[in-house]
């Protein structure tokens, strides 16, 4: 059946692009700038394979995408390969096994790569050499132009980029209208406390489940699923706890960091009062203050201010504060499914199956509802309702060094897909860029969203190429999220903020983190929320903070950075 439709689909869009060609600019442009691998069209030949994992919808636009690219003048011998695999699970181990033997044992040339994070640097193509070139599917224009800049804004100490991302995802809470109705819940959350109330009330109101009361809260409870829902909610949180946090990782004049074109002037301003116009256009002041492109952070000022003292990491006030306050959730029994052995895949059907109330999902997770039920997206709209996480005020009113920076929460999503091409040899890797350089064009992008929409898909989050036409069918959930977000498309990013470096492990600006320390985390997170054999806020933050101080010297190891680097931060850390 792929067969007969992929002849089909190719003989049109080979009419298609052909009389498109001179206006899009082709794909067989000569020369350096014109085809990544300096090849000629005539030389262009080879194998890609694209490994993903994915849900029906996703694997025909990718193969609507293969289709296309195949069909183009210069591209006849390239095979492009979809490979799909539905557990996201069993994704990431296969992938990381692989890796472990280096960047020749990985059967894929392109990969999901945000859970390879310590392979990166050795198994990755960078990105940025080919993004300053010509793109041959986006009229010949500089590639990186193309392409919105949270695109490319995963950037290392040395500008390297290893993941790019087609659109964006954010993390909200889903409720159903139904249950919020017959709980006598009349408005959604504004404040945490507002949400522990009807978690309360969800409780104790019966469920069309088996005579069962609500789950108020459905939650992963699974040591996975300490990686997410868990992290993003950590992420959320800290970044209102410790919003100033910026001015402290900002970089000084001398730093190896420092741009005098924006840090000179920079200054960190995250309060709604600091800005003037509708309240649309303060949020939007406010919150996009410390977007990477406004001003650059020093990682090693930032981790500096993390290891001194104890204002900004867990032995401190304000994170235990953040963990007392998570913990009127999630430590109490009476607001989360029985069976919290579960991962968050398997949480997410109480709410296929009408027992919860509400989830803390990503943005894919309309999509997944829609499939489950046999719904349009209209459809999914009007039972399902959202909310972003609202902001929390001091667990400890007596404490004011407890109390959270800012008032107020940032989403937390950004980039969504991180596509990385692994760096077999210089050959492989221009071909998979050539492929992907007609992924994240105009031209690229409609394919794939209308492969979307012919086959009732729906899509994430804003998209991040420039210039491309959504179908109408695709503006449900964008929606939704505009009116949730107040009258915004974006409700800003938890992670401009430099304090994601240590908020849940230690990670790095390329999107590298230190394995270890991430999986001791999460262990002591399940032994406070869920097992509860950690008593204390602050006995949990003592123990995650010394496994940060264990594991620093392998985090450094892993970066290529001087062991000695936090004596000197103005200076370069790279060995």
């Amino acid at each position: 059946m792929k067969t007969v439709l992929k002849k089909i689909v190719l003989m049109v869009l080979s009419l298609m692009l052909l009389f498109g060609m001179a206006a899009c600019g082709g794909g067989s442009g000569n020369g350096d700038d014109n085809n990544p691998g300096g090849n000629t069209s005539a030389e262009k030949s080879g194998t890609v394979t694209v490994s993903i994992p994915a849900n029906a919808s996703t694997q025909y636009a990718w193969e609507a995408m293969e289709y296309a690219y195949e069909s183009l003048p210069g591209n006849e011998k390239v095979d492009v390969k979809i490979e799909t695999n539905t557990s996201s699970e069993d994704y990431t181990t296969k992938l990381l096994q692989s890796l472990t033997a280096g960047a020749q044992n990985v059967s894929a040339d392109i990969v999901v790569a945000n859970e390879a994070g310590q392979y990166l640097k050795t198994c990755f193509a960078d990105y940025m050499p080919y993004l300053a070139k010509k793109n041959p599917y986006a009229n010949n224009q500089i590639w990186r132009d193309t392409l919105e800049q949270a695109a490319y804004a995963t950037y290392g100490a040395d500008d390297e980029l290893y993941m790019l991302s087609f659109d964006t995802t954010q993390v909200f809470i889903v409720y159903s209208k139904y249950a919020f109705a017959k709980a006598g819940i009349t408005e959604v959350p504004q404040t945490w406390n507002e949400l522990i109330a009807a978690c309360d009330k969800l409780s104790k109101t019966e469920s069309p489940s088996k005579g069962e009361t609500y789950v108020p809260m459905s939650f992963g409870g699974s040591k996975s699923s300490m990686g997410m829902p868990l992290s993003w909610l950590i992420r959320i949180y800290s970044d209102q706890y410790f919003r100033d946090f910026a001015e402290i990782a900002h970089s000084a004049d001398g730093d190896y960091t420092y741009d005098p074109d924006v840090d000179a002037d920079w200054e960190l301003s995250y309060a709604l009062e600091d800005y003037e116009g509708t309240d649309v256009e303060k949020k939007q002041g406010a919150i996009n203050n410390d977007n990477p492109f406004a001003y650059t952070s020093n990682p090693l000022r930032a981790l500096n201010a993390y290891y001194e003292g104890t204002e900004y990491n867990p032995k401190g006030a304000r994170w235990q504060d953040m963990i007392n306050n998570l913990n009127l959730l999630l430590g109490n029994p009476d607001y989360l499914n029985d069976d919290l052995s579960q991962n968050y895949a398997t949480a997410l059907t109480n709410m296929y199956t009408n027992r919860a109330g509400m989830c803390v999902v990503a943005s894919d997770f309309l999509l997944a509802y829609a499939n489950q039920m046999g719904y349009t997206m209209d459809q999914v709209l009007e039972v399902l309702g959202i909310f972003y996480a609202p902001a929390m005020t001091a667990f400890d009113k007596n404490d004011p060094e407890a109390a959270p920076a800012a008032d107020y929460t940032r989403s937390l999503g950004g980039p969504n897909g991180f596509f990385g091409v692994v760096n077999k040899n210089k050959a492989q890797t221009d071909l998979a860029m050539d492929f992907m350089m007609f992924v994240f064009s105009k031209q690229g992008q409609e394919v794939r969203l209308n492969n979307i929409a012919e086959n009732n898909g729906s899509i994430n989050g804003p998209l991040l190429v420039k210039d491309v036409e959504i179908p109408e069918s695709l503006m449900g959930p964008l929606n939704a999220l505009h009116e949730a977000a107040g009258g915004m498309y974006y409700y800003g990013e938890s992670d401009y903020n430099p304090y994601f470096l240590v908020s849940s492990g230690l990670k790095a600006y390329n999107g590298m983190y230190e394995p270890h320390a991430d999986d001791d985390i999460k262990e002591l997170y399940w032994n406070f929320f869920i097992k509860k054999e950690i008593k204390t806020a602050q006995d949990l933050g003592a123990q995650i903070y010394e496994k940060m101080d264990a594991y620093k010297k392998q985090y450094f190891e892993l970066l290529d950075y001087r062991d000695d680097c936090l004596s000197t931060p103005s200076k370069n850390p790279s060995k």
